[in-house]
């Protein structure tokens, strides 16, 4: 029997539009009243995951950062991961010299390496409120991910650049949207954050449920016991 669903945001359970459909909310309401947990997952931090929570209704522990970071509906933290400074510092140096714009996260707020219409895009997409700092400033910052945005073919490429250092260990790299090239803790991902959630409700693999649409969710509905991909999703993850 499902007793969790985990839910990514942004391709799933919001529209098009970035908005919560009645549709949608209607069955998270009726999943909530059979006891079902419902936990958004999300690349998000937890500022702009909390209003589309509220939008859609939901409340319940929440995966943010695309996994490097969890904590429960009473705000107990059941995850917490950071880059190491080395890998932040590569990463801000290589952005720099290409003239990526840069954003680091941690649980509750963005920083970012640049004005630029990039940054526009993000705040536009996420209402967030990036916090611009200097590179230098930037290496002094804990980071739970960071990502580079940019246009899809400079991120494949990027991608490409940075992949024998995902390979051997430094970090996990994945896309969560085709303008989002993400950094993330070494054997980090989705699948570790519900995963956490789940061990801390007593819950197993099989009485998880995960429903997304992107790369970065490959992970999460393939370790969960019933997973789903949307129809408009990506290949991959189909």
């Amino acid at each position: 029997m499902i007793r969790m669903v985990a839910i990514d945001i942004d391709g799933t359970l919001l529209n098009s539009r970035r908005q919560v459909t009645d549709g949608v909310r209607g069955a998270l309401r009726r999943a909530q009243d059979a006891g079902i947990v419902i936990c958004l997952a999300s690349g998000r931090l937890i500022p702009t995951l909390m209003p589309v929570a509220a939008q859609a209704g939901v409340t319940g522990p929440v995966v943010t950062c695309n996994g490097a970071y969890a904590e429960m509906e009473d705000g107990e933290t059941v995850l917490s991961a950071q880059l190491s400074p080395e890998v932040v510092s590569e990463l801000l140096n290589y952005a720099e010299a290409a003239g990526i714009t840069a954003n680091l996260y941690q649980p509750r707020r963005v920083l970012s390496n640049r004005e630029s219409p990039y940054l526009d895009m993000y705040r536009s997409r996420t209402g967030a409120t990036p916090l611009v700092m200097s590179c230098a400033e930037l290496k002094h910052e804990p980071a739970t991910k960071m990502i580079f945005i940019n246009e899809p073919a400079v991120n494949e490429r990027d991608a490409q650049h940075f992949a024998p250092s995902a390979a051997g260990g430094k970090f996990h790299l994945t896309v969560s949207e085709p303008i989002y090239l993400e950094f993330l803790p070494p054997h980090v991902n989705k699948g570790v954050g519900v995963q956490a959630v789940a061990m801390r409700l007593g819950l197993e693999a099989h009485e998880v449920a995960a429903i997304g649409d992107y790369l970065n969710d490959l992970e999460m509905v393939a370790w969960s016991g019933l997973g789903a991909a949307m129809a408009s999703g990506a290949e991959a993850l189909q």
